[in-house]
């Protein structure tokens, strides 16, 4: 049997190899579960996280989200 793995990672291209519209989702997405810290940063959840790797956009989400 397969390992069930961790997270769920959505990537920034499509089938037919563009980029998704609008260009800043990841940041949109991962700001829907933020919250400002203490002292006045923006904190990501330990559940939704954005990624940037060589120009390509993610997300890894948490199974347990």
């Amino acid at each position: 049997m397969f390992e069930v793995q961790p997270e769920i990672v959505i990537q920034d291209i499509t089938v037919s190899g563009e980029t998704f519209r609008p260009n800043d989702w990841a940041e949109r997405l991962s700001g829907m579960l933020s919250v400002l810290s203490d002292d006045g940063y923006l904190a990501c959840s330990p559940f939704l996280k954005p990624i940037m790797t060589r120009g390509v956009r993610y997300v890894a989400i948490d199974r347990e989200l």
